[in-house]
């Protein structure tokens, strides 16, 4: 009596390994066609080429008209003066104040509501190109940040971590550090160690 039949496994190997072939070969075209797909925009975003035309055909006549008689040169209310912000490079070189623009505009804070409110779609209009533009700089400023060196946590910095970590408020300084330099590192052959008695 044979409890493995050879024979009547191989047949089964080879389905798993075409079966196996099949799902690594479907996969890598599913991959290839996210990242090609992943360069058009998604329905609603607007090509990063068109946010400066945008920008000075759709978006700033409505902050025109809905907000710079309070948030211009001379009013400049909650310290904003969206006047200033004449095109898409003078947006890029200060691009903060419009996340606080998205929010405010979200949650019906601005305009104020005595001031004339934008229709629905105007107010679509604002906040879809606020948010094409913050994804673009997101974008173009996200990078490589370099080399990341790793360095060693001083006693304090190691409790503290211990403590936000665990919640355990054991200090180090009530360990046996004897053989130790102060900072809780012991230089041997091999190298430095934390000594945790």
């Amino acid at each position: 009596m044979m409890l493995f039949n050879r024979r009547a496994d191989v047949p089964t190997m080879q389905r798993i390994g075409r079966q196996a072939v099949r799902f690594t070969v479907s996969g890598c075209l599913a991959l290839v066609v996210c990242l090609l797909a992943g360069g058009v925009p998604a329905t609603g975003q607007a090509p990063v080429g068109n946010l400066a035309d945008d920008y000075a055909k759709q978006v700033r006549p409505l902050l025109k008209k809905y907000c710079f008689s309070c948030h211009d040169a001379k009013n400049q209310k909650g310290d904003l003066d969206l006047e200033r912000f004449s095109s898409l490079e003078a947006i890029r070189k200060d691009f903060r104040p419009w996340q606080h623009l998205i929010e405010q505009v979200e949650v019906g804070e601005m305009p104020p509501k005595k001031k004339p409110q934008p229709a629905a779609d105007e107010r679509k209009v604002i906040l879809t190109w606020v948010r094409n533009m913050l994804d673009a700089e997101a974008r173009a400023r996200a990078g490589d940040p370099g080399l990341v060196p790793l360095r060693r946590l001083s006693n304090s910095e190691y409790d503290a971590t211990i403590r936000d970590l665990t919640g355990v408020d054991d200090s180090c300084s009530s360990c046996n550090f004897q053989t130790c330099r102060d900072d809780g590192w012991k230089s041997g052959r091999s190298g430095s160690i934390f000594l945790f008695t």
